[in-house]
């Protein structure tokens, strides 16, 4: 695998969504080089951190396969950083991305920990209203990772990819249990047990508690 392109907000800017306007940081141009610390690209711009951003959620992955694939959906080129990703790979190595999945580039050490889940913000900026039910069934949800080891990073750079054992649950079982509320507990608990992000850990263990309740 290898790092394609690396993108990060100098700024947020604000966006109406008909009925409230949001700040955001979607928009992430290409720049040539970046430190990637704890909390993801040094400079980056987390408008929402309630949603976004935290130590495991410090770096969104894209892949250009998954980008091609969009393109030829859509009908119209997708540009790198086209879905506010701040690295974008060639492509995750052929197999699902399970939690716990490490990727290293250089110096820096990422851990998949959770897919990406559409929002508001996501529909606005692709520009396409039935985007959250597009990009649900496609399942190409792209990868949140935390940062376990810091450095520079620049495009052309080598990804090299270390497995997590093979019981850790895909990120698309994660993305499919976000919308399936009678998700059973087996699979609740197989979520729980991988090192997922703590945003869908407190989601996941709420609907344990209920069933066993």
């Amino acid at each position: 695998m290898k790092l394609l392109s690396i993108h990060r907000a100098s700024r947020a800017r604000t966006v109406d969504l008909g009925r409230r306007l949001v700040e955001t940081g979607i928009d992430k141009p290409e720049v040539p080089e970046s430190r990637i610390d704890a909390l993801g690209l040094v400079g980056d711009v987390i408008a929402d951190r309630k949603h976004h951003g935290g130590l495991d959620q410090a770096v969104y992955v894209y892949s250009r396969a998954d980008a091609d694939w969009w393109q030829n959906e859509f009908g119209y080129r997708v540009p790198n950083g086209g879905f506010g990703e701040n690295l974008v790979f060639d492509s995750f190595g052929g197999g699902p991305v399970r939690v716990g999945d490490r990727f290293v580039i250089g110096d820096v050490t990422l851990a998949a920990t959770a897919p990406r889940v559409p929002c508001a913000i996501a529909v606005h900026h692709v520009g396409d209203g039935d985007f959250m039910r597009r990009f649900r069934n496609a399942r190409r949800t792209g990868m949140y990772a935390r940062v376990l080891s810091y450095g520079i990073v620049s495009p052309g750079m080598e990804v090299a990819y270390e497995p997590a054992p093979p019981t850790s649950p895909t990120l698309q079982d994660v993305f499919d249990a976000h919308y399936d509320t009678n998700t059973d507990r087996e699979t609740l608990l197989r979520i729980l047990a991988s090192p997922v992000a703590e945003r869908a850990r407190i989601e996941y263990q709420r609907r344990l508690d209920r069933i066993a309740s």
